[in-house]
């Protein structure tokens, strides 16, 4: 009898273990699960960036902003002293988060600000519109760093998304935040030739011209706009 339970217990005992590193396998698996889950999906609205962006920018010291206030063509010319180029540097180091922010909304397809536009009224005092041509000569500036540096093609990447940014300004509701995609466009525009101008890589130039062709279409749509404003004026 004594025999029978030592030979139970033995037979028992391999299945305990067996159990134990089936549990402590099992827990290792939720653990290693639970770090593996995948990030949060960043937003398709692009106006949660630029606004994203416009914090990180208005926190930046103003004495270093106080650059954006000038048109690109007059930031970085060819007179520009070391220390002017110096000034630059600065400016974009302390707006890093500002640019990758922006750059990011750059990429989505819509942006949509949510503004219930009868609790402005009056479209000037919309607080973001020349927020957004500030980001758009900060990513320019950011575009002729990259240039300096040689990676002409980083430079036209950044010069489309520019780009874009005017686009998602310019299908936006509002006369002032139409004529703000007109000046980002402006400024795109601009930072492309200037590149276009100075790049030796005639491929790379060509297939940024195809891609500019193909981004040039429906910039800007006066009626809707028009239109638009029309409605706003009703309201005052």
């Amino acid at each position: 009898m004594d025999c029978r339970k030592t030979t139970r217990s033995w037979c028992i005992l391999p299945c305990l273990l067996a159990l134990m590193v089936f549990v402590s396998s099992a827990r290792t698996g939720v653990s290693e699960e639970t770090l593996d889950l995948p990030l949060p999906r960043t937003s398709t609205n692009a106006a949660l960036h630029y606004q994203r962006a416009i914090l990180f920018l208005v926190a930046v010291d103003p004495v270093h902003r106080d650059l954006l206030r000038k048109p690109i063509w007059e930031i970085v010319t060819p007179t520009s002293s070391p220390a002017d180029l110096a000034k630059v540097d600065r400016l974009l180091i302390a707006s890093r988060h500002a640019i990758r922010s922006s750059l990011i909304g750059a990429n989505q397809l819509h942006a949509d600000f949510g503004l219930d536009i009868r609790q402005y009224m009056l479209t000037a005092v919309l607080p973001h519109t020349q927020m957004m041509v500030d980001l758009a000569k900060l990513n320019a500036l950011h575009g002729v760093q990259k240039e300096a540096a040689g990676d002409w093609t980083s430079a036209a990447e950044i010069y489309l998304a520019i780009i874009r940014m005017g686009r998602h300004m310019t299908h936006q509701t509002t006369l002032d935040e139409v004529l703000a995609g007109i000046e980002i466009l402006e400024t795109a525009y601009y930072a492309l030739g200037r590149w276009a101008t100075h790049c030796s890589d005639e491929s790379l130039i060509n297939r940024l011209l195809d891609l500019a062709k193909v981004s040039s279409g429906n910039l800007i749509e006066p009626a809707r706009t028009l239109l638009s404003e029309a409605s706003i004026s009703q309201m005052r």
